[in-house]
């Protein structure tokens, strides 16, 4: 009975630490996003992807049949979201690891990798690195159908920009 309480303790410390770090992803993905597309859905699904591959991980964990059934019942889900940012897949893959690693119960390999990774991605956000030098911008304005917007806005579009397009 011990050795069962034992095992209990150890899944949900698994789960509440593999939880833990993809939350660290996710508030990392928050706080580095630049679109204009957020979505909270997205930022819910990686933190339920890195949590259930902990899970999936600690299910297969040595035993092959149960992997490669596993590997064939998720080979045939279809994804009907489309990726918006290619930044978002890399966030895919470090919830995913994340759970891989917990899963695999090498916390230290995921607390430092997670941890590490949350920082470089912060750092070369903040910082800037590799961005393009940009002309122009785009700027979306929602408004009321009744609105003349080229009377509402051409003062402060003339007085601001060099150039503007309205659609």
């Amino acid at each position: 009975m011990a050795a069962r309480a034992t095992a209990a303790a150890a899944i949900v410390v698994a789960i509440l630490f593999s939880f833990a770090l993809n939350l660290l992803v996710a508030w990392t993905y928050r706080r580095t996003y630049r679109g204009t597309r957020y979505s909270q859905d997205y930022v819910h699904t990686l933190l339920i992807l890195g949590t259930v591959v902990t899970m999936v991980i600690m299910v297969v964990h040595g035993n092959k049949e149960t992997a490669f059934g596993m590997f064939a019942a998720f080979s045939i889900i279809n994804f009907r979201r489309a990726v918006n940012q290619s930044r978002d897949i890399g966030f895919i893959f470090l919830a995913m690891a994340t759970g891989l690693a917990v899963g695999a119960r090498a916390y230290m390999l995921a607390g430092v990798a997670t941890f590490l990774s949350a920082v470089m991605i912060s750092l070369i956000s903040k910082s800037d690195a590799f961005a393009p030098r940009r002309l122009s911008h785009h700027l979306r304005v929602r408004i009321q159908n009744d609105l003349d917007y080229d009377k509402a806005f051409s003062g402060c579009f003339g007085e601001y920009l060099s150039y503007h397009e309205l659609t």
